[in-house]
């Protein structure tokens, strides 16, 4: 990041890495697949799976 050349990985690979983690603990927690839409960035048609994709900030972070 000094040098402002590129990364060696880009950000959005990373980002990619991790959405696949998150998805696979959601769906390991609820015992069935889930599916990601990656065009919104959500899961799709899925309440119970989508609600495990946040959680509530510590009281005494705010933003």
């Amino acid at each position: 990041m000094k040098s402002r050349r590129p990364t060696v990985n880009p950000l959005e690979s990373a980002i990619r890495s991790d959405t696949i983690s998150h998805m696979s603990n959601i769906a390991i927690r609820l015992g069935r697949p889930v599916r990601w839409d990656p065009s919104h960035e959500r899961i799709a048609d899925d309440a119970e799976a989508s609600r495990m994709l946040d959680r509530p900030m510590r009281l005494t972070w705010t933003m």
